[in-house]
């Protein structure tokens, strides 16, 4: 099966394009991402979209959703 997306370029943008996907992960144990528990490697990941003119480059920030210090469990 074969998906297009149209809309705006994170690289140059152009807008109403046909883009494709780059995915970017990062070693962040975030509340964001759907994680797979069978996965020991869960991993929060960014997504890039680019026109055919554009080469994909990591983006500059990530937004990541995780529990603040004093939510989570301390052992004593």
């Amino acid at each position: 099966m074969c998906e297009c997306e149209y809309g705006k370029c994170d690289i140059c943008g152009a807008t109403d394009v046909l883009l494709a996907r780059k995915y970017y992960y990062y070693d962040v144990d975030c509340e964001c991402c759907v994680h797979n528990k069978r996965n020991s490697r869960e991993k929060h990941f960014e997504i890039v979209r680019y026109c055919n003119n554009c080469k994909p480059k990591p983006p500059r920030r990530i937004s990541a959703v995780i529990k603040p210090i004093d939510y989570m469990e301390v052992e004593e």
